[in-house]
């Protein structure tokens, strides 16, 4: 009979992509959100803003170590973080935390089984079939999807659209016959 093999305690799966431990803490001003119950913190830095990972993975039902693995690391930040501590001896005091960037929060909504991030996805999925139409591909020609010159096209429909505030939609600009351009909504097209 073979001898099993003696399974290494100390073996931690190696990443995608590796966080750089050692990047700057950056900080920048928060604020507070609710979603579905849950309060998520956000701090600006340089005008984007990222949400503290702990409270997206807690909000989602997800692990933040498992999220944190699966992230670029270009998604990721290290920010402190202040927290009030209930006692009279100290005010607050400081935690350093993993923040992630809009990109990230999308791909966490991904990994998410909870009812909320479901209906995200569908939806997600219904804007990409409209994308897909808008550039004149067929269902059959989903996977161009992939494609740079497909996702340029895209890229360009989605600069030419904007909100109307007079009629309450999302409109687009298109070229009629003569040379003539045309506001008109977005949908019609």
């Amino acid at each position: 009979m073979p001898k099993k093999k003696k399974k290494n305690s100390n073996y931690k799966p190696e990443s995608a992509f590796k966080f750089n431990k050692s990047a700057p803490i950056r900080e920048g001003k928060m604020r507070m959100e609710e979603w579905c119950g849950h309060e998520i913190r956000f701090v600006d830095l340089n005008g984007e803003w990222y949400a503290i990972l702990k409270d997206i993975c807690d909000a989602l039902g997800l692990r933040t170590a498992k999220i944190a693995e699966r992230l670029h690391p270009n998604m990721l930040e290290r920010v402190a973080v202040g927290v009030e501590v209930p006692s009279k001896d100290v005010d607050s005091q400081r935690f350093y935390m993993l923040a992630v960037n809009e990109v990230g929060i999308y791909e966490s909504l991904f990994a998410s089984r909870k009812l909320e991030a479901r209906k995200f996805r569908l939806w997600s999925f219904e804007v990409l079939k409209k994308l897909r139409s808008s550039v004149g591909l067929k269902g059959y020609e989903v996977m161009r999807m992939t494609e740079a010159s497909v996702q340029y096209e895209i890229d360009c429909v989605l600069d030419s659209l904007f909100y109307d505030e007079e009629t309450g939609k999302v409109m687009t600009s298109i070229t009629v016959q003569g040379g003539d351009v045309e506001i008109v909504p977005f949908e019609d097209t």
